[in-house]
């Protein structure tokens, strides 16, 4: 039976002879273990690039083996008009080439540290006390999130 097939029958009511497989933190597997399972480079996942990145999930996906893959995120039409990734030495930055905004983009460290070892955890010394405080402080959502 094909992943689908599978799938299907569980939602039948004669059942499924196999049990489909998939991961419960896809994300997570899919950062910890990005050399394996792509040569892509890290910096692919926040690509605009439709085709690039459709690549890149078909890619991950053929390597996983699991029956179900969440299609993350992906930028609208007018983001992917604007958005460009570039690398400068040893960085990636995310450009809105309308406004020249630059976001610098950080290799996802495996096990969810940071580059240094420090955990991700955020402590503010202020909690924020309205809407546009609290949209300022959430990060820009990764493209597995």
């Amino acid at each position: 039976m094909t992943g689908r097939e599978k799938i299907e029958a569980a939602f039948s009511s004669a059942g499924s002879p196999e049990i489909p497989v998939m991961l419960c933190y896809e994300d997570l597997y899919i950062r910890d273990h990005w050399a394996q399972l792509t040569r892509e480079p890290w910096w692919t996942r926040h690509t605009p690039d439709v085709e690039a990145r459709l690549r890149l999930l078909r890619e991950i996906a053929g390597n996983i083996g699991q029956d179900l893959y969440r299609v993350p995120w992906f930028y609208s039409s007018a983001e992917r008009q604007t958005l460009a990734i570039e690398i400068r030495q040893t960085r990636a930055y995310r450009v809105n080439r309308k406004t020249g905004e630059e976001i610098p983009l950080r290799e996802p460290q495996v096990g969810g540290w940071t580059a240094d070892g420090e955990s991700e955890s955020v402590h503010p010394d202020r909690l924020p006390a309205t809407r546009e405080e609290i949209d300022r402080l959430i990060p820009e959502p990764a493209p597995f999130d």
